[in-house]
């Protein structure tokens, strides 16, 4: 039993060999159980290390998701502030910012309280992120409607 333990832990690296199965003795339904015990420890072997393959490839591609969203927000941000020099804050924007600042000034006197697991320091980041990309969205869209506005009256005191 213990050189069978031997034999299986190497067999993970290459380093055993299938004659480890042989046996001395005329037992040829044993040898054949040994052969197919020893595929089968592979296979589940080679299904473990290739879910082990997929869980850290997926845990790299997250990190570098979230890399990706920071950066595509610092980049709005500064097109963004290069908008803002032309365009005045409206009141809205500046209720969103003191909102935002409030938002981030409680999670940072949490943190110091507690200490805050990275997890929820990207959890607030992502929400941020998200609220965001919907007031960007629903601007255009008010930019639009009033866009819109300005022309049907402009037709309607034109006509």
């Amino acid at each position: 039993v213990e050189e069978s333990f031997k034999t299986l832990f190497w067999a993970i690296f290459g380093l055993s060999e299938v004659k480890s199965v042989v046996i001395n003795y005329d037992h040829k339904f044993i040898e054949n159980i040994g052969y197919v015990l020893y595929g089968v420890y592979h296979v589940t072997m080679v299904i473990v290390l290739l879910n082990m393959l997929i869980a850290m490839i997926n845990s790299s591609f997250q990190e570098i998701e979230l890399k990706h969203s920071k950066c595509s927000s610092v980049q709005s941000t500064e097109n963004n502030n290069l908008h803002s020099v032309r365009n005045p804050p409206t009141q809205y924007q500046k209720i969103m910012k003191r909102l935002i600042k409030r938002y981030v000034l409680k999670a940072q006197m949490d943190r110091e309280k507690d200490d805050v697991n990275e997890g929820e320091l990207k959890e607030i980041k992502q929400d941020i992120s998200s609220l965001r990309y919907e007031l960007l969205e629903e601007k255009s869209q008010n930019t639009d409607n009033l866009a819109d506005l300005i022309r049907q009256l402009g037709e309607k005191l034109g006509a």
